[in-house]
């Protein structure tokens, strides 16, 4: 058994991907968990489980319960996927990061080299593993927060033309506008993107958010997340030994 874990997973594709590649001889359900710390009682009633895939908003309050973190994980604070191994009849919780990967998998070759500065919208687990991917490309990052956590963190509010203006690349990296809730999306000035800019969303449901279609009717360049979805699924399936 597989699945993945988060809080509300209505929009989530996870379960769409694993049984279009593997059928149902390998059973992935989508797990609501109310709080992390019930984490450790479901996988005690479901000893079959071994391995699952985590989102909003566990990424980082996952971290306490893992047993031991890949380098990628521990470096970028964030955790997606993990195996559970059995020992001494406990159960071990092996935590990685393959949203870098995904992230590098899809949007590396659509960056331009000459972006050298970005502002990722939110501070969650999502975000810490794309601003991590794009260190590794020389891009300077900034984050955009409602609660201002540290320097390279400014509050939603100061957000100025003038920055969204001189960062060529922008990314949503919160649930703003992810299914249900399909007409809500991050405020930032749009007026101030243009042709010049490449703007991704990491939400894939729906397709096209609101805040990309705002981007897209000032030029820019606009991608999804599927293809991050994909990517990082299919890293998530070689740890798991399943290709």
């Amino acid at each position: 058994m597989y699945g993945i874990i988060g809080k509300k997973l209505s929009h989530s594709y996870s379960a769409i991907l694993f049984e279009e590649k593997f059928g149902k001889k390998n059973p992935y359900s989508l797990i609501e968990l109310e709080n992390i710390n019930d984490l450790p009682r479901f996988i005690e009633e479901n000893p079959d489980m071994k391995g699952f895939n985590v989102t909003v908003p566990y990424k980082k309050e996952i971290i306490p319960l893992i047993s031991e973190l890949d380098e990628v994980a521990l470096d970028c604070g964030s955790v997606n996927t993990v195996q559970i191994i059995k020992s001494n009849n406990k159960n071990k919780l092996f935590g990685y990061n393959t949203d870098v990967f995904g992230f590098e998998e899809a949007y590396k070759s659509i960056i331009p080299s000459s972006c050298k500065k970005a502002l990722i919208i939110g501070t969650g687990g999502a975000s810490s593993a794309v601003s991590f991917a794009l260190k590794k490309m020389n891009i300077e990052t900034t984050f955009i927060s409602h609660t201002k956590k540290s320097s390279d963190t400014i509050y939603c509010s100061q957000l100025s033309p003038k920055d969204v203006s001189e960062h060529k690349l922008i990314i949503n990296a919160t649930p703003l506008g992810m299914f249900p809730n399909i007409n809500e999306h991050p405020e930032i000035c749009f007026s101030a993107i243009t042709n010049e800019h490449v703007v991704i969303d990491l939400i894939y449901n729906p397709q096209w958010t609101v805040f990309l279609q705002k981007a897209k009717l000032q030029q820019a360049k606009v991608y999804n997340g599927l293809e991050m979805l994909k990517n990082q699924a299919k890293k998530a399936w070689q740890i798991w030994g399943l290709i």
